[in-house]
């Protein structure tokens, strides 16, 4: 841990503004997996309320390497699972979400429904 974070950890922690700073990105979390969940309700989308990254599990007909050149024609980033695989395993057919990435809960929507109409198309 750098000095620089150690030091403003630690006076987040004296001023007592770490427990709200906390609650209020939890809140921020949450709010945005629940558009998450909203709009890709049909699909294996991986993880609960609280997780900060998504696994959006694929259909059949498209790898995730192949998905994730999809999405970023479209002018969304996404990562697929290969990019995250150890070992001789095969991958999982997934892209991982980053709930928390985009600036507004508006930007991450406008991504969601842009991978939504990719997928209802595969």
């Amino acid at each position: 841990v750098s000095t620089l974070m150690a030091e403003l950890t630690s006076r987040m922690i004296v001023s007592g503004q770490l427990d709200s700073i906390l609650d209020a990105h939890k809140e921020k979390t949450v709010f945005r997996n629940t558009l998450i969940n909203k709009h890709l309700s049909g699909y294996d989308c991986r993880g609960d309320l609280s997780c900060i990254f998504r696994w959006l599990y694929l259909p059949e007909g498209i790898s995730g390497a192949e998905f994730e050149a999809l999405a970023l024609e479209h002018g969304v980033q996404v990562y697929s699972a290969e990019r995250f695989a150890i070992g001789n395993a095969p991958p999982d057919k997934a892209v991982r979400l980053a709930v928390c990435g985009p600036e507004s809960p508006e930007e991450l929507e406008r991504g969601v429904l842009i991978l939504k109409q990719l997928l209802d198309k595969i």
